[in-house]
């Protein structure tokens, strides 16, 4: 990946590459160059991402489907995301990231066909083992997840008071923040 460098002070304006704001002349920024590609400029609110670095298409589309549960987990936090959305997101990224180890499978495939007895053929399995262990501890969050989201709406039809359905509430809304984490977290790619 290349290095991401940051600028204190800008000596002439640029454009957020996320955010599309303009970067005035002595505001800080970061930046990145990618092989065979233009500078990429953020501002200090939007850092480059992973999935924005790599030059493999398929660990962009891993770290962009984690990136994606990273950002719904922010928007449990925030309240513009509900555990439903979080299930989804999850699911989503659980497909997202089974297919590319189907991807890595069949490149194994090809390359032992023509290359046999490659160490790289085995670095390869290896990423697509690694896919499929994630997509499941993803998919395990998710079903966790969903438990949730059902103990959150019997609470909100229960009898309880409203500090003991609040207190209830955040309980759950931070299991399941700390189930997401920790999925997204055990990758090992």
């Amino acid at each position: 990946m290349p290095k991401v460098h940051t600028v204190q002070k800008a000596q002439k304006e640029h454009k957020c590459g996320r955010c599309s704001i303009a970067i005035l002349p002595g505001q800080p920024y970061r930046w990145a160059l990618k092989a065979y590609s233009t500078k990429m400029f953020r501002c200090m609110e939007h850092p480059l991402r992973p999935s924005e670095l790599t030059s493999s298409d398929k660990l962009a589309t891993i770290y962009g489907a984690l990136e994606g549960v990273e950002d719904d987990i922010d928007g449990l936090e925030d309240g513009s995301i509900s555990l439903g959305d979080l299930v989804e997101s999850l699911e989503q990224a659980a497909e997202e990231i089974r297919n590319t180890g189907e991807e890595y499978e069949e490149s194994a495939s090809n390359m032992e066909q023509y290359f046999s007895g490659s160490s790289q053929i085995d670095e390869i399995h290896e990423k697509a083992e690694a896919c499929e262990e994630l997509a499941s501890e993803l998919e395990s969050a998710a079903r966790t997840i969903g438990d949730l989201d059902e103990a959150l709406q019997e609470a909100l039809e229960g009898d309880m008071t409203e500090t003991e359905k609040a207190t209830k509430i955040t309980s759950l809304i931070e299991e399941a923040r700390s189930s997401a984490e920790d999925a997204v977290g055990s990758s090992s790619l």
